[in-house]
């Protein structure tokens, strides 16, 4: 039987490399001027994508023996995801011309923080079972097409 070598690093970066992805994915939202209307990919879509990527991070290592571990780096990738997540929707949802298209980001923090820590704590709410679901099915996924030795 052939044994894949673990590599926890390319775990972590994995999951630090699809958040920068979905930062930049969140940024025409974030930055949005609001007249006239943005795509409908960039509002509805594309801000969400990011949280699918977490299925990307198991092929590398799956932290058997380090489950603490685990969690841990996965809800640091899920307060992200949902802080550039909630920039955004807190851009969108503001008054025109938002306030993103002028301030940026730091703007929008500044200026809109009580509702970007609502739509934080709604987009956690969903999205912290939805990650780590994703990433228990994904392991198994990918612990299907490669072996590592299990835990003794």
């Amino acid at each position: 039987m052939l044994h894949v070598r673990r590599y926890p690093f390319l775990y972590v970066a994995t999951l630090f490399g699809v958040l920068v992805v979905h930062a930049w994915l969140c940024h025409p939202a974030a930055t949005s001027r609001g007249y006239p209307p943005m795509d409908w990919f960039w509002r509805y879509i594309a801000i969400y994508l990011g949280f699918l990527g977490v299925a990307l991070a198991p092929a590398f290592d799956d932290f058997e023996r380090f489950a603490g571990s685990r969690r841990t780096v996965l809800g640091v990738f899920t307060a992200g995801c949902c802080f550039f997540l909630a920039v955004a929707l807190a851009n969108v949802d503001g008054a025109r011309p938002h306030i993103g298209h002028l301030a940026g980001w730091w703007g929008v923090l500044r200026y809109d923080l009580p509702k970007v820590v609502y739509y934080m704590g709604l987009s956690a709410i969903v999205a912290g079972p939805f990650i780590y679901c994703l990433e228990s099915v994904a392991r198994g996924g990918w612990d299907r097409i490669r072996r590592f030795r299990r835990a003794e």
